[in-house]
């Protein structure tokens, strides 16, 4: 794991997590004011609104379409991207997972996790979730319930262009240990530790890094 300090990412050996460092992450001037400006009196806190500012310059560094959300509070990103990026879709997958009784909110390994969740009559199976994940390009989750299914059907169809963004990794210890369990499945590649969020590439044919980047 690499420490990157306040700097612009120099010292960082790979092309495209110098350009991600350098170009999105610490590249606070070259997105527009008018976006800045959209989200300035708005109602969210200022942490909310530099992640929102963040995913803002993931999306527009990079060719994503369709963005799925499934976050505890989904409506804060939706209104704020939407309001700078109203060209893309959004999708709310907590619509799809809000029946699931709170009683199958478990721990437990992956495997046996999805079976659980396939068995619980009367709500969304795993192919409905995976429905809405097909054309995912960006997926924007947090740690809470079920996010091993979400994450498992995503990682499936995820593409070597594909992002996840975890957020909250530091809010619980057990979100940390969730987070780490992320960074060292092997259908993952390069992942960033911003703190306030945790991102995932899954170009497997980059040499498989993690780092620690200040925000």
């Amino acid at each position: 794991m690499f420490r990157i300090p306040s700097t612009m990412g120099f010292g960082v050996q790979s092309p495209q997590a110098y350009h991600f460092i350098r170009d999105v992450v610490r590249d606070k001037n070259r997105f527009y004011l008018f976006e800045n400006n959209k989200l300035s009196g708005s109602k969210y806190s200022r942490n909310q609104r530099k992640s929102i500012l963040l995913y803002y310059r993931i999306v527009k560094s990079s060719d994503l379409k369709n963005i799925c959300i499934c976050v505890e509070h989904p409506i804060v990103i939706i209104e704020n991207l939407q309001s700078i990026l109203g060209d893309l879709s959004f999708i709310n997958l907590e619509n799809v997972l809000d029946q699931i009784p709170i009683s199958y909110s478990i721990q437990s390994n992956f495997h046996d996790f999805e079976y659980s969740f396939d068995k619980i009559p009367n709500i969304p199976s795993q192919s409905s979730v995976a429905a809405v994940l097909n054309n995912c390009d960006l997926l924007i989750m947090d740690l809470s319930d079920y996010w091993q299914v979400v994450f498992n059907i995503f990682v499936r169809q995820a593409s070597r262009s594909s992002i996840l963004i975890v957020q909250d990794i530091y809010s619980t210890p057990q979100s940390l240990k969730d987070w780490k369990t992320i960074c060292t499945d092997n259908r993952t590649g390069v992942t960033f530790d911003l703190y306030d969020c945790g991102i995932v590439f899954f170009d497997l044919n980059m040499y498989k890094q993690h780092y620690k980047v200040n925000l």
